[in-house]
């Protein structure tokens, strides 16, 4: 019962919206009209964009002037040369199903648009201040500021679908790092309460890996020690042989002259004394290591 009562509701709504399209005047048309001239005045009050209702209006005014035609066939009362004219006018519109209903249903459009216009100018607003309000906390408002702006822009070049889109993202964004934010700051109360009750744990573990780390240091450096002074004894030797080896081929052999000698005679020795001198620092930075250690 509830059923057919509703389907009957918006039977008679649908027949009633019908009966009173049918009812329009050109005097309705022409009020409808005059309405649609103030609605884009008063967007260009408020800066906004015209363009699409600009080209509304332009068809408004067009579709105006066929159903006069139209009206001209279908009275009696026209004379034959006002209705050569019509005919030559509407010769490619199907003109018979013309009504002041259709004048109307574009001046509909240019309301709607015109309450599409607003309600993204307040939504763009209502967050630009959300977002104001929001600039003293820890929320990251990059990404929403970003689509703000690039709603903003849509908004003014008159792309309200595009701007409706990135307004939705936006709120999104918006939601999003307030979340994250609240997250984070759990996260952080949870660490100092944590902290408040275990902190003398704490202290102690912290304590016991600052002499882990401290012992390992000490045993880390003596063997880095030991690896430096073993591979500059290796070298010491290697040098040695080189210059035995440079000796052979100078006096001994004739293969090499007696620049080449003397040049790679200085490098070697020059080598030798400076791991001579390194050596003795090296071996009692270790000594010194090793009595540390078992101190």
């Amino acid at each position: 019962m509830k059923n057919k009562l509703i389907f009957g509701l918006i039977f008679f709504l649908l027949v009633f919206q019908v009966a009173a399209q049918e009812n329009i005047t050109r005097e309705n048309a022409l009020e409808e009209i005059i309405n649609s001239e103030n609605i884009i005045q008063e967007m260009l009050d408020n800066d906004f964009s015209t363009t699409y209702m600009d080209d509304l209006f332009i068809e408004v005014e067009r579709v105006l002037e066929q159903v006069d035609y139209a009206e001209i066939l279908r009275s009696e009362d026209s004379t034959s040369g006002q209705k050569n004219e019509a005919r030559t006018a509407l010769r490619l519109v199907n003109w018979e199903e013309l009504s002041y209903s259709d004048v109307t249903v574009l001046t509909d459009e240019i309301k709607s648009r015109r309450e599409q216009a607003f309600f993204i100018y307040d939504s763009l607003t209502a967050l630009q201040l959300e977002i104001e309000a929001n600039k003293r906390s820890n929320i990251d408002l990059e990404e929403t500021t970003s689509l703000v702006e690039e709603a903003n822009t849509a908004f003014y070049e008159d792309r309200y679908k595009d701007s409706q889109n990135l307004l939705e993202q936006a709120k999104n964004s918006l939601e999003e790092a307030k979340t994250q934010t609240a997250a984070q700051y759990s996260m952080q109360r949870s660490a100092q309460n944590f902290i408040q009750r275990y902190w003398l744990a704490l202290l102690a573990i912290l304590l016991v890996l600052v002499i882990i780390i401290f012992l390992s240091y000490k045993r880390i450096n003596i063997h880095l020690l030991k690896n430096k002074i073993k591979k500059m004894k290796m070298e010491q030797n290697a040098l040695q042989d080189l210059m035995k080896k440079t000796q052979l081929e100078r006096f001994k052999e004739n293969k090499i002259s007696g620049i080449v000698y003397n040049i790679r005679t200085k490098k070697y020795q020059d080598r030798i004394n400076e791991i001579k001198e390194e050596l003795p620092v090296l071996e009692s930075k270790l000594k010194k290591s090793k009595i540390s250690k078992k101190r």
